[in-house]
């Protein structure tokens, strides 16, 4: 099976791979490896896993992502999700924004676990790539709203207002600058 998706990775690779051979060899690089790397390692460590693609390989790293998702059984619940949120940001950013919705949807709680609006952060990142401007506002609000409960709510709510100007500009999700 995982010979399987590894051959279904490279083979969507060298037809979709738009980045050069340069993100191909790092994908090989990556998953070579990424099964023995932590959770930590992987998802949240500057250089490593999927923080080391750039800014042009995030398609591979979507798919390094996935791959390492779908054969890490001992994944915590909320490791999951924020595995999943990050596989939707990368298939956003490198252009795949339909296909990233999904990834997006499932990083979200049945209830928010703790003060921090993740649900409503989501939702607003959702409607963003909808193309919604309504829903986007009211995500916006409620992150506003509760700003000063979490700070992730007042780091959120300003990533949501940031996409909110972008839309009104139509940019994608790609071509957001985000180091501005």
């Amino acid at each position: 099976m995982k010979k399987m998706l590894i051959l279904i990775l490279l083979i969507t690779l060298s037809v979709e791979s738009f980045a050069g051979s340069s993100c191909v060899e790092q994908f090989e690089d990556t998953i070579s490896n990424v099964l023995s790397l932590s959770y930590q390692e992987y998802d949240q460590t500057p250089g490593v896993g999927l923080r080391s693609f750039s800014k042009n390989c995030q398609y591979e790293g979507a798919l390094a992502s996935i791959n390492y998702l779908s054969n890490k059984a001992e994944l915590t619940k909320t490791q999951t999700k924020n595995l999943s949120f990050h596989i939707g940001q990368a298939l956003a950013a490198s252009g795949h924004e339909k296909e990233s919705i999904g990834y997006f949807k499932s990083a979200k709680y049945e209830k928010n676990p703790t003060e921090l609006m993740w649900n409503e952060y989501i939702d607003g990142t959702v409607a963003f790539l909808n193309k919604n401007e309504e829903t986007l506002k009211a995500n916006i609000a409620i992150l506003e709203k509760n700003a000063d409960s979490n700070m992730g709510n007042k780091i959120n709510h300003g990533v949501l207002k940031r996409l909110a100007d972008e839309l009104k500009k139509e940019v994608s999700y790609q071509d957001i600058d985000w180091t501005k």
